[in-house]
């Protein structure tokens, strides 16, 4: 399965050259914390939110991007994962859901 080609970075980085082409499931998660916070949010999802999804088995990598408006500071973390259940697992072991 292809990815759509709207989207060719996406594309790029899953089927770049010398990676086998197969099914990703790309999580995006939005953050914006109030301009005080900025730096303290980049360190708390670089060094625990990040630590996670490396961690968990089924997620391929993440990473976080963040961009500057004025005085506040919009963050954007993405990962890919192999299925909706390894996504399950880390939010379950994260302590995000209750349950099945």
């Amino acid at each position: 399965m292809r990815l759509p080609t709207r989207l060719p970075l996406v594309q790029r980085l899953i089927n770049g050259p010398g990676m086998m082409e197969r099914s990703m499931i790309v999580r995006i998660w939005r953050g914006g914390p109030r301009p005080e916070d900025t730096e303290a949010y980049a360190s708390y999802v670089e060094e625990i939110g990040l630590a996670a999804y490396r961690t968990t088995p089924g997620c391929q990598g993440a990473f976080l991007a963040s961009r500057r408006d004025g005085d506040k500071t919009e963050f954007l973390t993405v990962s890919f994962w192999d299925s909706e259940e390894s996504i399950r697992q880390f939010a379950r072991d994260g302590g995000l859901l209750s349950g099945g």
